[in-house]
């Protein structure tokens, strides 16, 4: 399979909770990020295809502002060979100006550096 990534994964510092948008469900967790995807660790399996309204939570004790909220479209999911969860990555569609600016800042702030 061809590597289509145009960014760098960037891999988080800590795994923030990542939610269905309406219901508030958990999907799972970020664990790695990049401007235009993202990789989750689901306890359950994600429809590749399926198309997802997240909420990220981008601070422990969240309020209002402190989400992230993005639509995307599962690429693919599987499940780790020596554990009980899914991976899954995502690509995310219809950015607007203000979510990608909380991207960068977690891309900044929140992730490993090279």
């Amino acid at each position: 399979m061809t590597e289509k990534r145009i960014y760098k994964r960037r891999q988080l510092i800590y795994y923030m909770k990542v939610l269905e948008r309406d219901t508030s469900a958990l999907i799972g967790y970020l664990v790695d990020l990049t401007p235009e995807g993202l990789l989750l660790m689901c306890e359950t399996r994600v429809d590749p295809g399926g198309k997802y309204n997240l909420k990220i939570q981008m601070k422990k004790e969240a309020g209002d502002n402190d989400y992230l909220t993005v639509s995307a479209k599962c690429k693919w999911c599987h499940k780790e060979m020596y554990a009980d969860f899914f991976d899954a990555g995502f690509e995310m569609t219809n950015i607007s100006g203000d979510e990608q600016k909380k991207i960068e800042q977690i891309i900044e702030k929140l992730c490993f550096k090279d």
